[in-house]
């Protein structure tokens, strides 16, 4: 019985019923279809409804299920012949008032669900050979079952003319090997991966028959969605050729993005499409900026064959006169892109999160989505149904984490201690639960003498969780465990993906278009962090140690120790004797088993917290300091400054940066800051002014105030993307493709070194203007 991994699932009506379409590849190599006819759509109403739901809707199919809703009510399954149907018959009883549950699931994620497929299963039954595929079953049995994947991918990289008119050559790169497609002469020598062809059209079915014949899994590039593929689309349009390289004769069909922030995507049947920026973003990979060639610099250490500079006239120049040079860069970058993703972890990582939550490569990203797949079979095996996403009117939001009031200055040898995973630690430990919830528990505590907390947690914002086992603490639970395992096979995407997995909960029980949102769930569990950390900072103070600063599920500690070995160990008692004290408090008071865990996680040398600049009382993840590592290794670490934010400057970064470096080692700040300013005033640092900034609306949607960076944008005809490239100038903010006046050097002074000074120079009795009068004083002698 072959096992292998779901790729892409999507369902077709075929004779009037919906048949599920399940593409994947065996770990065995080959290609494989699942069809299954069987599937029905459904939902589920209410008993109580069953005669308003007659009124409403003639003729429908509801029968007993023998399930309970998550107020303990019974319900009945409706069933339809089509997903159409099953949608009008829901839009119709909403409509008179009428609540569904589960009605809003969509077929695939209905079939796989309720067979707890997610990424991994083991086929039964017999298969034939397939056009497309290597095997293909009809209405087989399917079970859940691990699997170990190894996937084809392809990058793709096209290059075009600079008015966006002319298609100039595609590459294909798939990890042994490569070819390049381009328009040209027959006659001309070129390498023995390139293919020439006369014009455009002869290109485009020549490149779609190299997909399908490399017969990739995954489809990549860097911007593949919206510049390659829609381009290639647009000029199959053009030219009449089928845009068709998927698993079947379908054409591939773009869904582009409706708004900022909304990722286009693609669908190619039996393929996924993830583009190479999405997949870095999804693994947290920290970069300047989301060029490839940024990208390859800084994760391959490799240089593009053509940079950025110039490049639209440098390739319609190798087009026109070097088609070998123009053949090696477009399959350079198409190798970038392949090597990036596979060595950043990227595509590994994707794929785990999609083997853990059953989600398409392209959508792993879907947080909701992963907990309904996570979470709904277990509460049908439960015995119960979810009720339907709902439109819920806009309230107040969660309540955050506590932050302790931060004590700035220059400290040495701060310790800082974190919660391991807080709060799905929390939720596991409180029995926190959609189906524990027990909003109606004091109408039943009433009639039980030894109390409600016999049969309840309360929570410190007054919600109340039953005590029988629910089903997210147990989902955390083995996931824990599956990550420790991970951690210790030296699995570093799985654990990872387990990371993102755990922490990803509490933000869907917060979010309202979570079909299990509840403000009260969301709020105990910030509001049990709220306790701890508090409780956590009153220990260590009760210890000796003064608490400097804490922020959610971190706490910062003086410990007042001069030698760095003796505080660290102290760093190690402290975490042991708050934990042992922990698990006694949380066990006497809620008569639970802690599964709260304090790390001692970093040891600073040199700490400097600044002033908060604003009145709400801490510096709220704004620190520096020098940390130490077990080897006695040292290196500047920065949080939430302005020299890890991308939308400061390069030089207000290394100036932030260099200031810190002289204040923790005991160098000439003033003097530095003087020569900076001079040389900024001077007009030497020029290349280091640029603001990079996102553009997160439409920029027709700016009315009321217009930021600086939507001005530079509104300048450009064709802006388009997320990110604004500008710079300050006498005139205002222009874009760095357009510059027409002088660089305004004054606002650079006083808006980006000036702030970054006198963080530091207050530490000092000093301010930055009196620093540069003292200069401007001397240069009049």
């Amino acid at each position: 019985m072959p096992v292998g991994y779901v790729l892409q699932p999507f369902y077709r009506i075929e004779g009037e019923r919906p048949v599920i379409h399940l593409f994947g590849r065996f770990e065995s190599g080959t290609t494989f279809l699942v069809r299954d006819s069987r599937f029905r759509p459904y939902f589920f109403i209410r008993v109580q409804d069953e005669e308003a739901v007659n009124r409403a809707v003639s003729g429908i199919r509801a029968a007993p299920a023998d399930l309970l809703t998550l107020d303990r009510e019974p319900v009945l399954r409706v069933e339809a012949d089509l997903p159409a149907r099953a949608a009008e018959i829901r839009d119709k009883l909403e409509a008179a008032g009428i609540r569904c549950f589960e009605a809003d699931l969509r077929p695939v994620s209905r079939y796989l669900i309720d067979r707890g497929i997610r990424g991994g299963l083991r086929i039964e039954g017999p298969s034939h050979p397939g056009s497309g595929v290597a095997a293909v079953f009809d209405d087989p049995a399917i079970v859940p079952h691990p699997c170990e994947p190894k996937l084809r991918i392809l990058s793709l990289d096209i290059e075009t003319s600079g008015d966006g008119k002319r298609l100039f050559s595609a590459a294909c790169w798939w990890g042994t090997g490569g070819e390049v497609h381009i328009v040209g002469s027959r006659e001309e020598r070129l390498g023995d991966e390139v293919r020439l062809h006369e014009d455009e059209p002869t290109l485009l079915r020549a490149l779609f028959r190299t997909i399908a014949r490399v017969d990739p899994d995954l489809i990549t590039g860097w911007n593949v969605i919206d510049f390659d593929l829609a381009f290639l689309e647009r000029k199959s349009r053009e030219h009449g050729v089928p845009f068709r390289f998927g698993r079947t004769e379908e054409d591939v069909r773009i869904r582009r993005g409706t708004g900022p922030g909304r990722e286009s995507r693609v669908d190619v049947p039996g393929r996924q499409v993830a583009d190479g920026i999405a997949l870095c973003r999804a693994a947290y990979i920290d970069l300047e900026d989301f060029k490839l060639s940024t990208a390859a610099r800084e994760i391959l250490g490799e240089e593009k064959l053509i940079g950025d500079d110039d490049k639209v006239a440098s390739i319609e120049a190798a087009f026109a006169r070097d088609k070998g040079k123009l053949a090696a860069y477009n399959l350079a970058d198409a190798r970038l892109v392949a090597e990036i993703i596979e060595r950043s972890g990227a595509a590994a990582l994707a794929l785990r999160r999609s083997l853990v939550t059953g989600l398409p490569l392209d959508r792993v990203g879907g947080s909701i989505a992963a907990f309904d797949a996570l979470y709904l079979p277990e509460l049908r095996r439960r015995g119960f149904v979810a009720p339907s996403v709902r439109e819920i009117e806009e309230g107040e939001g969660p309540v955050g984490g506590a932050v302790l009031p931060g004590r700035p200055g220059l400290y040495d040898n701060i310790l800082v201690f974190d919660f391991r995973s807080l709060y799905p630690s929390i939720i596991r430990t409180f029995n926190i639960d959609p189906l524990s919830f027990a909003p109606d528990w004091a109408a039943q505590a009433d009639d039980w003498a030894r109390g409600p907390d016999a049969n309840f947690i309360a929570a410190p914002n007054g919600a109340h969780f039953r005590r029988e086992p629910g089903i997210l603490p147990e989902i955390i639970a083995r996931l824990a465990d599956r990550r420790e395992s991970a951690r210790a096979a030296g699995d570093a995407a799985a654990t990872q993906a387990f990371k993102i997995l755990m922490n990803s909960f509490y933000g869907v029980l917060a979010a309202q278009s979570c079909r299990f949102y509840n403000i009260e769930i969301a709020n105990a569990i910030t509001q049990f962090g709220r306790e701890i950390l508090h409780w956590t900072q009153k220990e260590i103070e009760d210890l000796g140690y003064a608490v400097i600063y804490g922020d959610t599920d971190s706490i910062f500690v003086d410990p007042r120790i001069t030698d760095p070995a003796e505080a660290r160990r102290a760093g190690r008692a402290i975490a042991s004797a708050i934990n042992a004290r922990l698990r006694e408090w949380i066990e006497g008071r809620h008569r639970v088993r802690s599964w709260l865990d304090l790390e001692f996680q970093t040891h600073y040398r040199k700490f400097f917290l600044p002033e908060p600049r604003s009145s709400s009382g801490g510096s709220k993840k704004r620190y520096a300091g020098i940390a130490i590592d077990e080897t006695g290794g040292e290196r500047l670490r920065c949080t939430g400054l302005e020299s890890v934010r991308r939308d400061w400057t390069a030089l207000a970064r290394e100036f932030q940066r260099d200031i810190l470096e002289l204040l923790f080692r005991g160098g000439d700040i003033e003097g530095y800051i003087r020569g900076t300013v001079a040389d900024l005033r001077a007009g030497r640092l020029d290349d280091r002014l640029i603001y990079r900034k996102g553009v997160r609306k439409d920029l027709a949607s700016y009315t009321k105030t217009t930021p600086p960076h939507v001005k530079a944008a509104r300048m450009l005809d064709d802006f388009q993307g997320r990110i604004i490239e500008y710079v300050m100038t006498k005139a205002g903010p222009e874009p760095l493709a357009r510059l027409t006046h002088p660089i305004d050097h004054e606002h650079y002074v006083w808006k980006q070194l000036g702030p970054i000074a006198d963080s530091v120079l207050g530490l000092l009795g000093k301010r930055f203007e009196d620093v540069l009068r003292d200069e401007e004083q001397l240069m009049l002698f």
